[in-house]
């Protein structure tokens, strides 16, 4: 009985997972700030302020992910960290692949639409994402 609720309960979780369709792929480009990091369930780290957030470009299915720092007139200090990456479909799940000279990677894509971003890597950790709007004029978000 205990294996049939535990089949249920798999079922279950893996039929609500929500399918990420290639189109939605589209939301990726922009500024996204990391709210929170969760490993297992769990959150490890939650972040009420970022002074740097991720700017992702993608075409064609290639693209990059760069920190850089929002500056208060709107504008951004870049610096020299870009993470080069490809979209791969595996398992009808959708990745990104990123490759530096240091290193490679993957990141599993659990969601993503307009507003929300959250993938989880190799690690197991999942990081979710907002679209960053910028400060507002008295210097807070």
């Amino acid at each position: 009985m205990k294996n049939l609720i535990y089949l249920l309960f798999v079922f279950f979780a893996l039929s609500c997972q929500q399918k990420i369709d290639k189109k939605q792929l589209e939301n990726l480009n922009g500024y996204w700030e990391i709210k929170a990091v969760y490993q297992d369930g769990k959150t490890v780290k939650e972040f009420t302020f970022n002074p740097m957030v991720d700017y992702f470009f993608m075409k064609n299915n290639q693209g990059f992910r760069k920190k850089v720092q929002p500056q208060f007139d709107g504008s951004y200090k870049t610096f020299d960290n870009q993470e080069d990456f490809k979209v791969v479909t595996e398992n009808d799940s959708i990745y990104l692949h990123y490759k530096t000279p240091q290193s490679q990677w993957k990141e599993l894509i659990l969601e993503i639409d307009a507003e929300n971003l959250k993938v989880k890597n190799d690690r197991n950790l999942t990081y979710h994402y907002q679209k960053f709007k910028g400060f507002s004029e008295n210097g807070s978000k």
